[in-house]
């Protein structure tokens, strides 16, 4: 059947599933939620269907296989004009996303923790890309105030190693992670030795080499 009213689609659709010969009718809502979760899935339909309001949460849980999963879960309240009918949630499973972004956060809290410092630099820019805090206090630069900036002044190269120095870097498709020393120059101006290692890396299709340093 034709409806034009969305509103109509809606309880059409809903009709539908109730009519339907799906074992799970009847059941309380809470009962597709883990044991230790029911009581917070309750209060959260409960809500949303007091108030009207929209409500959205992840559930994460362990299946018949012994796989964690996550569900990321959006609960929308339906009305018939200022007759409210009840719930309907839309899931989605979220276990690999919710797996990367864990992933890069612990990546980005080993990047802040560590003793060398790191920057990622635009290998035909020479700009500065990133930096971790141990970096930044290497050169006595506040944490993020070299992103944007070149590279270039941080180091302190006679002529000839510095145009062979560059000329390695920008020949990117040969470089090869290799350890290398060179002088670097505080804001201050003042001086330190630094050993490096060089590894080229490609991200969002723009070659940069990330430098590791102490």
């Amino acid at each position: 059947t034709l409806v034009e009213d969305e509103r109509d689609v809606m309880l059409a659709i809903i009709q539908h599933l109730v009519d339907g010969p799906d074992p799970w009718l009847g059941a309380p809502v809470e009962d597709f939620a883990p044991p230790e979760d029911r009581a917070r899935v309750h209060e959260i339909f409960e809500r949303v269907i007091v108030t009207g309001e929209a409500h959205d949460f992840e559930q994460v849980f362990t299946d018949a296989r012994g796989r964690l999963r996550c569900l990321e879960m959006r609960v929308r309240a339906v009305q018939s004009g200022e007759r409210m009918l009840g719930a309907v949630v839309n899931i989605t499973e979220v276990t690999e996303q919710r797996a990367q972004r864990d992933t890069l956060r612990t990546q980005a809290r080993i990047l802040e923790t560590m003793r060398e410092g790191v920057v990622l630099v635009d290998a035909e820019t020479m700009v500065i890309r990133l930096t971790n805090p141990t970096f930044d206090r290497l050169f006595g630069y506040r944490a993020g105030e070299l992103i944007g900036q070149s590279v270039e002044p941080l180091l302190s190269l006679p002529g000839t190693q510095r145009k062979r120095f560059e000329l390695g870097l920008r020949d990117h498709h040969r470089l090869r992670a290799a350890p290398v020393e060179f002088e670097c120059i505080r804001q201050d101006n003042s001086r330190f030795v630094a050993s490096c290692v060089l590894s080229p890396l490609s991200m969002g299709g723009t070659d940069h080499w990330l430098a590791v340093i102490h």
